[in-house]
């Protein structure tokens, strides 16, 4: 850690920026005389003068009786003692002084009108936003919601907020939830959190998002009736501390947006517990979802695409997979050997892109009556309902409107299986003519057994018939070719 961010959290404890300075110099010089401090802090003995007796008054330096004086430092370790003390006091005394405080105040004030219009605030410091999470818990009635980060819950527990939780005396009614990403690097601080509700009577449920979804904002919401969003950054527990901020507000639509946007997160996310399970064993638990959401759905699939390890195979247009090509890493993912297959109509005017495409992975030709179907490493399977023939009609985040997603392993073998056979059949580019481009036949190709196989998968992946392509025969075909 910097001296920079040791000024820092000097100062967040309540030491003035000269103060801190002081205490900082002499920790890493050892006893010094005024006039070598002034030296090396570049500053007068005017200034340097009240910060020495501010840091003896408050026991964090000491003196010689010698002339001139040497000033010396008390260790690190000690002066948070005696931070942490002097902090403990100053609560102490408001909480003995709470009820005269409040008394003296009333005989002051006439009257409070009642003022029923949308209030907000902005809290700034990390001490202030957590001590607002406390008041809040605390003021709970029926239910507490938190999209919050596990840095973010962890600095709450520190700041005494989970204790709040759990000395509320209405605990075992409400409902606490919260939302937060769970991954191999942070496993162990929720079974932390979650061992230590686990001795509590209260309905704790922690939730983390599916399919590589992202938690991009942090609120809490308070009975459906007031909200705190908080916007802090990422550092370390202590670097950070005093950058946070928070947004408070009893705004009703505001707070019934969080609401909805809580809901629908919370509607689409699995256990923590079973997350947990998932990370340590290595094995995921079955889920299928319809994704109605459309930008979720679209984050969903990007996140699917970016942790592919092994193989990404896909039904998908052309136009639509040029689009994803950057946002979704696929170059990236190629460079680290992942195989990609992709199936695609092949048309005059797409041929070249094709060609360009082919450089880097594998592509062959298939009708456009087919819904585009995407299976990641095995794992994740991802159909759209809208075929590829009518993609050209919608925006291109209306694509991933109601968005099938599961990764049941049975489910996913049966269709893997299926699309391994039609990949079997289906065309690369170098094997397409001009005029099979422009005048698409229908295989009819396959034994009548095939054919039967291939009714079952028509109707997992949504192949819609065309009945006005006429079958050719085997001969034919080699002709056209």
């Amino acid at each position: 850690m910097n001296q920079e961010k040791l000024t820092k959290i000097l100062v967040d404890l309540g030491l003035k920026k000269l103060d801190a300075k002081v205490y900082i110099m002499l920790s890493k010089m050892g006893p010094q005389r005024a006039k070598e401090i002034t030296r090396l802090l570049k500053v007068t003995k005017q200034q340097l003068y009240p910060s020495l007796k501010n840091l003896r008054s408050k026991g964090l330096v000491n003196s010689t009786l010698e002339h001139p004086a040497r000033f010396s430092a008390v260790k690190f370790d000690k002066a948070l003692d005696l931070f942490a003390k002097a902090k403990m006091e100053e609560a102490k005394i408001i909480r003995q002084r709470r009820g005269s405080l409040i008394s003296d105040w009333q005989s002051i004030v006439i009257r409070e009108a009642e003022d029923k219009s949308a209030k907000f605030t902005v809290i700034e410091g990390r001490k202030y936003v957590y001590s607002k999470i406390q008041q809040m818990i605390q003021e709970t009635k029926n239910q507490l919601s938190m999209i919050i980060t596990v840095p973010s819950l962890v600095r709450a527990d520190q700041f005494g907020a989970i204790d709040a939780l759990f000395d509320h005396p209405l605990k075992s009614k409400i409902k606490f939830r919260f939302l937060t990403e769970v991954s191999e690097q942070n496993v162990k601080a929720i079974k932390n959190l979650l061992k230590k509700t686990r001795a509590q009577p209260v309905c704790f449920e922690g939730r983390t998002p599916d399919l590589g979804q992202r938690l991009s904002n942090r609120i809490l919401i308070k009975d459906d009736d007031e909200s705190l969003f908080l916007i802090e950054t990422e550092d370390d527990l202590y670097g950070a501390q005093g950058e946070g901020t928070g947004l408070w507000t009893n705004s009703k639509t505001l707070v019934k947006a969080f609401v909805t946007l809580f809901d629908d997160l919370w509607s689409k996310s699995s256990e923590i517990k079973k997350k947990v399970v998932e990370i340590e064993t290595g094995k995921p638990a079955p889920k299928t979802y319809i994704l109605s959401d459309p930008e979720i759905a679209k984050n969903s699939f990007l996140g699917a695409l970016r942790s592919a390890k092994k193989e990404i195979v896909m039904i998908a247009s052309l136009e639509n997979l040029l689009d994803l090509w950057k946002e979704a890493g696929l170059k990236e993912r190629v460079e680290q050997d992942v195989s990609i297959k992709i199936m695609t109509p092949i048309t005059v005017e797409n041929l070249r892109n094709v060609q360009q495409l082919s450089r880097t992975c594998e592509v062959r030709h298939l009708p456009a009556s087919y819904l585009r179907t995407t299976l990641v490493d095995g794992l994740h399977l991802f159909q759209f309902k809208t075929p590829i023939s009518e993609e050209g009609k919608q925006t291109t985040l209306g694509r991933f409107e109601n968005a099938f997603y599961t990764n049941d392993p049975e489910y996913i073998d049966k269709t893997k299986t299926m699309l391994y056979e039609v990949w079997r059949n289906a065309r690369a580019p170098s094997a397409v003519t001009l005029e099979a481009i422009i005048n698409p036949p229908k295989l009819g190709v396959l034994s009548l057994d095939n054919e039967k196989r291939f009714q079952a998968y028509r109707k997992t992946v949504g192949y819609i018939e065309d009945p006005d392509y006429d079958q050719i025969t085997e001969k034919e075909l080699l002709q056209k070719i």
